[in-house]
């Protein structure tokens, strides 16, 4: 019996070590997917971050163009609206002027009329 003992411990002691030995190679396994997987996870982070970059130096790139658009047009608008100006008291002049041409023909040709009137009447 103590022999029978001792081939049952020896028998457990045998799967106990084929257990363990299974387990340390299960772990040995998981821990180079971990590994593996770690690695993956930490490139492919290293890459969105070096994407993520190069998105904000072409927004930053995108924003100053805008901004040197907005003050030219800005500059622009400026540029039109004062030869409007120009051009309006141009235009202005050009009127009193037309005006000041038509009331002095006006009034020659009054004068004309009255001595024609007067000199057929």
């Amino acid at each position: 019996e103590v022999h029978a003992l001792r081939q049952r411990i020896s028998t457990l002691q045998t799967e106990l070590d084929s257990e363990h030995a299974a387990h340390k190679h299960d772990v040995s396994v998981l821990q180079d997917k971990v590994r593996t997987l770690t690695t993956e996870h930490e490139t492919q982070v290293r890459g969105l971050n070096d994407d993520i970059a190069a998105l904000r130096r072409e927004m930053q790139k995108l924003q100053a163009a805008a901004e040197q658009e907005r003050r030219e047009l800005k500059h622009t608008i400026e540029v039109l609206e004062e030869k409007l100006r120009v051009i309006r008291i141009e235009h202005e002049r050009e009127i009193n002027t037309l005006r000041q041409q038509l009331t002095t023909a006006e009034e020659r040709n009054k004068t004309l009329q009255k001595a024609f009137d007067d000199e057929h009447a």
